[in-house]
């Protein structure tokens, strides 16, 4: 006869918990706006790459709350072959975190400029893409 251990069904909870809580963001400093009112920081957790395009989230803190936003989060595309970017999303937060304003429609693609902060977020990607 095998003998089987208990195994309580709070250790198989708390096991189950580690094995399916999703991975946590990983955010990485970008840059600095040269002006000082924001930085950027890209979640390394959720980029992905498909050829020449290359996606993440990308979060631009702002120093001082313009018109309330206190931060805002993107969901970046670049193409690392023509050297332009496009916002595919775009969301705005106050200083609590509140929603303020989303957009869900592409905002169209545009070049990137040397010494830009996008310039930063386009090597950052370009440079992680697999």
């Amino acid at each position: 006869m095998i003998k089987i251990p208990k195994i309580s069904i709070l250790t198989i909870f708390g096991l189950s918990l580690v094995f399916t809580t999703p991975a946590r963001s990983e955010m990485v400093h970008v840059a600095n706006s040269s002006s000082g009112e924001f930085s950027s920081f890209i979640d390394t957790n959720s980029i992905t790459s498909n050829g020449r395009f290359v996606e993440a989230s990308v979060t631009r803190q702002n120093t001082i709350p313009i018109n309330g936003v206190s931060s805002s989060t993107s969901r970046q595309r670049a193409n690392c072959s023509y050297r332009s970017m496009n916002s595919m999303e775009y969301a705005s937060y106050d200083s609590r975190g509140k929603l303020l304003f989303s957009e869900l429609k592409p905002l169209g693609w545009f070049a990137v400029l040397p010494g830009s902060v996008a310039e930063a977020e386009y090597n950052f990607l370009c440079r992680s893409r697999t």
